[in-house]
């Protein structure tokens, strides 16, 4: 420990006087008052409402990580558990959504904080700050992370003579570089799963200010207009390639959610309140059931599956932001365990596929496995993956946003 003043130099002379002594032990109760702060400070951040937040916002991002999670541990263990119905079996499979239901969030978010502020040099230098403290320190970490734990795969499956496993996974490993460079969705082989999402991502970060200095000019229905054609490029561009295998990945025909929680942000500030009372819950309710129960892999399912999640999670979108947070709907979105999922979304989506995979491998789940043991591995691997989240949240994730806020604040 280190001791202040005079003290420490009697410290070092071997001269500790009685007080020096005394004034140690008696700090002793004051680390332990301050590790119980911080503690208190931590469990706070993780499920307190934070000043600023759309509450039911946060619903929404919880939702859109819990499909992602149950679609990669159903997809693996489906063929094998006989489900009854095959609408529930293509429901499941389809949930894909919590990508789209992502894609649409973060075009609202983004685009609403962008706009609202005049296009300069300064604007575009915090803009670009912003984005980079939010998205790099966590995604680098778990790029490394992934090859961690694939290179020492690799070498087991080496060894169990999986020698085409193996191969696969050195491909993948030798792929890291598009990773990197935020183009794995347009590369077949990648080290981190979900970055092609985020490759998606940067590319619309990239795009964005130019949009924001062409509408800066245009009147609020011109902007609507010109968004609603964005929002259709992709849907064409999707039925001139659906023969593409990769068509699920590519940047541009995968914009139409972006594009529309935009334009969910332009109706926002604009008189909108007759929506409210045209329907639109029953109509987003629609379009989200025909996604969900199109056929895997069919015509559909290649090229309007998209816009129909996009423009069903954007109908939702708006309700959830003009919704009283009295409702049921609004207190539903805006309920604790929500807000704390919400909160470790970005590193869970992140670390989901290593931390699943090492939950069902740890519970030993594999297609001979009774159903019921398969929903325990799966409750099992859900455990580890939210543990394991929060920990690399805490450590890697909320001091980076702990330092943004401060440069916010100017301090």
């Amino acid at each position: 420990m280190r001791l202040p003043g005079r003290e420490a130099r009697d410290f070092f002379s071997c001269n500790i006087s009685r007080s020096a002594s005394s004034d140690s032990v008696e700090s002793i109760p004051n680390i332990f008052l301050k590790a119980r702060s911080a503690l208190r400070s931590v469990v706070v951040d993780l499920f307190a409402r934070n000043d600023g937040e759309i509450e039911a916002l946060n619903g929404l991002r919880a939702l859109a990580i819990l499909a992602v999670l149950l679609l990669h541990l159903y997809v693996p263990a489906g063929p094998y558990l006989g489900v009854p119905f095959a609408s529930l079996d293509r429901f499941a499979r389809n949930l894909t959504s919590g990508v789209d239901l992502f894609f649409v969030l973060s075009g609202f978010l983004v685009y609403s904080h962008l706009v609202a502020k005049p296009m300069n040099r300064h604007a575009l230098l915090a803009y670009a700050r912003k984005r980079a403290r939010r998205i790099l320190p966590a995604y680098i970490f778990a790029l490394i992370g992934a090859a961690i734990y694939v290179y020492n795969l690799i070498g087991s499956l080496e060894r169990a003579g999986q020698h085409e496993m193996a191969y696969r996974l050195t491909t993948s490993l030798s792929s890291a570089w598009t990773d990197l460079l935020f183009v794995s969705n347009y590369s077949a082989d990648r080290l981190l799963e979900p970055g092609w999402s985020l490759s998606v991502e940067v590319h619309f970060y990239l795009l964005l200010p130019l949009l924001v200095l062409a509408f800066q000019r245009l009147q609020s229905r011109a902007r609507l207009a010109l968004l609603v054609v964005l929002f259709m490029i992709p849907t064409l561009l999707r039925l001139y390639w659906h023969d593409d295998g990769m068509i699920y990945f590519y940047t541009h025909t995968r914009l139409d959610g972006i594009f529309a929680g935009m334009i969910v942000a332009e109706l926002i500030q604009v008189d909108s309140s007759r929506l409210l009372k045209g329907g639109l819950s029953i109509v987003a309710a629609a379009l989200l059931l025909i996604g969900h129960l199109c056929e895997i892999d069919g015509f559909f399912y290649r090229t309007f599956r998209y816009a129909f999640f996009a423009a069903g999670f954007a109908m939702l979108l708006f309700l959830a932001v003009r919704s009283s947070k009295s409702s049921l709907f609004g207190r539903l979105l805006s309920s604790t365990a929500l807000r704390f999922i919400a909160r470790i979304s970005y590193t869970l989506y992140l670390w989901h596929p290593i931390f699943l995979t090492v939950g069902l491998r740890q519970i030993g789940v594999n297609p001979d496995s009774e159903i019921t043991h398969v929903f325990l591995g799966w409750l099992y691997a859900l455990v580890v993956a939210a543990a394991g989240s929060t920990m690399l949240y805490l450590a890697i994730e909320r001091p980076f946003q702990m330092r943004r806020a401060s440069s916010a604040n100017g301090t």
